[in-house]
């Protein structure tokens, strides 16, 4: 998977018990739970997916086959929501 940016017209919002994101041209908002946020803050620092992986296995115990999957998967649903976009080359 080539690496994923956030589309530039998303506001991201912190809540108690994860996040909302609301993309302005859409004008679609999306809520995030606790892994859904901690991966979008992750995207921020430009981590590869399996820097991601790896993060998520030591933070809350998941085998690796099931954390790159949920992550790819999670991934390709905020690309297919437009939330996130392929730099261009």
């Amino acid at each position: 998977m080539a690496w994923l940016t956030k589309h530039p017209e998303v506001v991201y919002t912190d809540l108690e018990d994860g996040a909302v994101l609301l993309h302005l041209e859409t004008k679609f908002y999306y809520s995030l739970n606790e892994i859904g946020q901690a991966i979008w803050r992750m995207l921020d620092a430009s981590q590869s997916l399996q820097e991601i992986v790896q993060k998520l296995m030591a933070e809350y115990d998941v085998e690796e086959k099931k954390a790159d999957e949920s992550v790819s998967r999670f991934l390709g649903d905020l690309e297919t929501e437009k939330l996130v976009v392929r730099p261009k080359e």
